[in-house]
């Protein structure tokens, strides 16, 4: 990996800087982050209720 100093972070706006891998992000993934982040609202960590009320606002 390669460090640069705090310093030098400005000189760095505007370039790619690189790619990482894909990698799947799966449901336990997501539980996982929101455990985390004591972000628990269902839009993230219930697919069934999220899916319904995206349903009620498409209609």
């Amino acid at each position: 990996m390669h460090e640069i100093s705090l310093s030098d972070v400005s000189s760095l706006v505007g370039q790619e800087l690189g790619t990482s891998k894909w990698i799947t992000i799966d449901q336990a993934m997501i539980n996982l982050f929101a455990d985390a982040t004591h972000d628990h609202q269902f839009i993230h960590v219930d697919p069934n209720r999220e899916a319904a009320a995206r349903s009620l606002i498409n209609s």
